[in-house]
């Protein structure tokens, strides 16, 4: 498929969809101040982790309340950084058709490039879509587990906290 293929939701297609009038496009240079808001990011996440992990490990009722409440701050934590990624308009700055002029060979460096932006955008599309796609199986395990079944679950599970 085409690079950036489809809309939906917030998704933008990074720059390369031509979106409708009514739609705002990604509109972010990827720049140093994008680069260092990915890494609050990914700091704040794993904070997020770090609260989540021992709510999974420690059993109880009140536990529970935890996990489904570091859970959803996790989830909205990650739609955040979902917003953040899709606003940015990569195609702005990453050259992923290449120009291939008479007599150029597609081993020069340039054409070697190129294929490098091409495979890691093709990459950041995938892992974008499996973000979205794993969250949502979380959000959707957070709501639909019973107290009970959190419980059980931690039992059967135990031995492998201890590892």
């Amino acid at each position: 498929g085409l690079v950036g293929a489809g809309t939906a939701g917030r998704w933008k297609g990074f720059g390369w969809i031509r979106l409708d009038d009514g739609q705002a496009s990604s509109q972010r240079a990827l720049g140093p101040e994008v680069i260092s808001e990915l890494r609050q990011y990914s700091t704040d996440l794993n904070t997020y982790f770090q609260d989540l992990l021992p709510a999974l490990q420690t059993s109880g009722l009140k536990s529970i309340d935890k996990v489904r409440l570091y859970g959803r701050e996790l989830v909205s934590q990650i739609a955040s950084l979902l917003t953040c990624v899709s606003d940015v308009h990569v195609a702005r700055h990453v050259d992923i058709d290449g120009i291939q002029q008479n007599g150029s060979s597609p081993s020069n460096p340039y054409s070697q490039t190129v294929e490098t932006a091409r495979r890691l955008v093709r990459t950041l599309e995938a892992v974008a879509q499996a973000v979205y796609n794993d969250t949502a199986v979380f959000l959707f395990t957070l709501q639909s587990v019973r107290d009970s079944d959190l419980l059980q679950y931690r039992q059967e599970r135990k031995h492998a906290w201890d590892h």
